[in-house]
């Protein structure tokens, strides 16, 4: 369900490759909903599975290692919304790998 109370359906789960230019960070329990048109992350899981910390700013925000405070990744804002960077051509692209259909009543 979103913030406005409409529902969309999910149409299986599985797990996210995303790579940069200097790392790959991983998704897992990822839902696939076909009828979103922009593909939103929770912040905590992504930051407890790949041991990172994130820091939002008003117009970017960066990935930072836990371990070392590197900064793994920058990226910026479009239309008020964090936007993830896209891969450029000479990288892979973005990977998903589908494991679980899930029924509506989950």
């Amino acid at each position: 369900m979103l913030g406005d109370g409409s529902n969309f359906p999910i149409s299986h789960t599985g797990s996210v490759s995303l790579p940069t230019s200097t790392s790959s960070f991983h998704l897992q329990d990822v839902l696939c909903v076909p009828k979103m048109q922009k593909k939103l992350i929770s912040i905590a899981l992504f930051c407890i599975t790949n041991n990172v910390s994130i820091e939002l700013f008003p117009h970017c925000f960066h990935v930072k290692d836990l371990q070392t405070w590197d900064i793994l990744l920058q990226g910026g804002t479009k239309d008020g919304v964090y936007e993830w960077p896209v891969a450029n051509s000479s990288t892979s692209p973005i990977l998903a790998f589908f494991a679980v259909k899930t029924t509506m009543s989950i």
